[in-house]
């Protein structure tokens, strides 16, 4: 089953509401990094950064959505890059379970248009979420 790719307009609405929700941090700073944590209601941790360096290797949107499992956090990062590409990462953080360090098998994944969908309806769910410090 091919399913379509996020498409641009997903992707700029994607873009423009975590700079929306980092608005007020990146007018008051000159920081090429910024970052807000958030706690849903439904104890997801979400953290929504903006880089504004002009690398391409950099993402210029990261997204990240941190939700506990058992014995651990499973971990999806979205990136959106500078070439437009959206990509998804899963990492799996059971504790105790292996060696430390980074996993290897960590392996980014295009995100479908229904994947960033959701995406959106999640940034868009953190008006209503707490902010973490």
């Amino acid at each position: 089953m091919n399913q379509d790719l996020a498409s641009e307009a997903t992707k700029a609405t994607i873009e423009n509401n975590v700079s929306w929700y980092l608005g007020d941090k990146l007018a008051a700073s000159n920081m090429p990094l910024v970052t807000n944590k958030y706690i849903t209601s439904d104890n997801v941790l979400v953290y929504i950064t903006k880089c504004n360096v002009s690398e391409s290797y950099a993402p210029r949107i990261k997204v990240q959505v941190l939700k506990r499992t058992n014995g651990g956090v499973h971990e999806s990062s979205f990136q959106l890059f500078n070439d437009q590409r959206l990509t998804r990462t899963d990492n799996n953080m059971i504790f105790g379970a292996a060696e430390s360090g980074m996993p290897t098998d960590i392996s980014p994944v295009d995100v479908t248009d229904a994947e960033a969908q959701e995406l959106i309806v999640l940034i868009n769910s953190l008006k209503d979420a707490r902010t973490a410090l």
